[in-house]
């Protein structure tokens, strides 16, 4: 069987399993936390399997084999599901939906290139709005990108004009270094893009924080780390309301707003401790 038809049938089993209603959830949910019961796991999953398959195609021009992208979605699922508390009075998809995103959305970002594309706002937004973008000033320009397009695309999108030809390299998709720019000319693709503007110290210091940053990110708590990923590491597009967060948890949005703060401190106190960057 193929991946194409995996997914065809991993769809149609998505159809056809009814939706849960807020009683048989929480039974099933009783029956999982109680007695480790696998089949009522295997039945919330089932009903939420539309909720992944739904996440994975908002990512189809990825080039990713959608299967995979399920695959992922399927695993978030599972760890939300061993940390969802049912008498918090939130239904399990708007717990599970940011679990399930991030997840997609990491995956998506890790296997797009060779050379790793970090996951900052401004590049998933760039990432994943950069083609329709371009896509509506060809609409709007005769059906041509105007000379002016990059600059166009960064104030739509917010972001600097760099990042706009960065991103749109790293989307024309991987090549050697050493491969030509043309049949006709010997001129090395490295040749023709521009040096980095950070010498090697700096770029060394910057791959000692991002280590720094990750490894205390690891330390925080799972509340810490579920609020930091749904609200700071997101594309701005999907970014929850602290609402809808003290929902999830049970606390008033002042608290998800103090969590957030006081996860953001740690990051920093343990970055600035680890790392020469000045306080």
């Amino acid at each position: 069987m193929t991946k194409d038809t995996r997914s065809k049938t991993l769809g149609h089993a998505a159809k056809s399993t009814p939706m849960l209603t807020a009683e048989d959830e929480r039974a099933l949910f009783a029956a999982y936390r109680t007695g480790r019961d696998h089949r009522a796991r295997h039945k919330i999953a089932m009903a939420h399997l539309r909720l992944v398959i739904g996440e994975a195609n908002r990512f189809a021009r990825s080039n990713i084999p959608a299967e995979d992208l399920i695959t992922e979605g399927n695993i978030a699922i599972m760890q939300a599901m061993d940390s969802f508390d049912p008498d918090r009075g939130v239904r399990f998809c708007a717990y599970a939906r940011h679990w399930v995103r991030t997840a997609i959305m990491a995956c998506v970002i890790k296997n797009r290139s060779v050379v790793s594309i970090s996951g900052t706002k401004a590049n998933k937004r760039l990432f994943f709005q950069l083609e329709r973008t371009k896509d509506a000033l060809k609409a709007a320009h005769g059906g041509h990108l105007p000379p002016h397009w990059v600059s166009l695309v960064a104030s739509a999108l917010g972001v600097t004009e760099r990042a706009v030809a960065e991103m749109t390299s790293r989307l024309e998709g991987d090549k050697s270094a050493d491969a030509p720019t043309g049949e006709e000319t010997d001129t090395a693709f490295i040749d023709t893009k521009a040096s980095p503007d950070d010498d090697p110290e700096t770029m060394l210091m910057k791959a000692d924080t991002k280590a720094v940053a990750l490894a205390a990110l690891s330390e925080l708590s799972e509340r810490e780390r579920h609020i930091l990923t749904a609200r700071i590491y997101t594309d701005a597009e999907t970014v929850p309301e602290l609402s809808d967060l003290a929902k999830i948890f049970g606390v008033t949005p002042q608290r998800i707003h103090q969590i957030e703060k006081q996860a953001l401190a740690k990051l920093r106190e343990a970055v600035l401790a680890k790392t020469s960057l000045p306080a």
